[in-house]
């Protein structure tokens, strides 16, 4: 940082022209987009953090690639482990998938007990997020959600 003159470096400053235009012409972003847009604007940054985390989907989790701990992280690299007295809870809006039974995934048939939360919209302004959303993070103020739990 140069205090004479407020400046501050970062790496935006090394973005060429073919960089801001690549940014400038996404309309809509996704997740994928979103990280492939990053890899392309900020490479250093990026770098990083694609040494560190996965975001894929294990084709063959006998791999031995995966006992990396870069893969730890995504539920979709990695199995359950053989815990036979353990059980799974999942808790979500209507719609939204989640793992069910004996899979790759789940190679001990681990006991998983589903509840649904079906989504409604809050009635007015006041409300906020809703007190019966089913939705993504909103999902956490659900008055039925907060019972099951307590």
């Amino acid at each position: 940082m140069n205090t004479s003159t407020c400046y501050i470096w970062t790496e935006h400053h090394e973005m060429g022209v073919e960089e801001i235009r690549a940014v400038s012409h996404y309309k809509a972003y996704t997740a994928d987009a979103v990280l492939d847009l990053l890899r392309f604007v900020a490479p250093k940054m990026m770098k990083p953090r694609d040494a560190h985390f996965s975001r894929e989907i294990a084709d063959n989790l006998d791999d031995p690639k995966y006992k990396h701990y870069k893969y730890w992280s995504n539920p979709l690299e990695t199995r359950l482990p053989h815990a036979l007295d353990m059980e799974i809870y999942s808790m979500y809006g209507v719609g939204i998938p989640t793992l069910v039974g004996k899979t790759r995934f789940n190679p001990s048939g681990i006991q998983t007990f589903i509840r649904e939360y079906e989504h409604a919209a809050p009635a007015n302004l006041l409300e906020g997020r809703g007190t019966q959303s089913g939705a993504h993070v909103d999902i956490l103020g659900n008055f039925v959600l907060i019972e099951d739990i307590i």
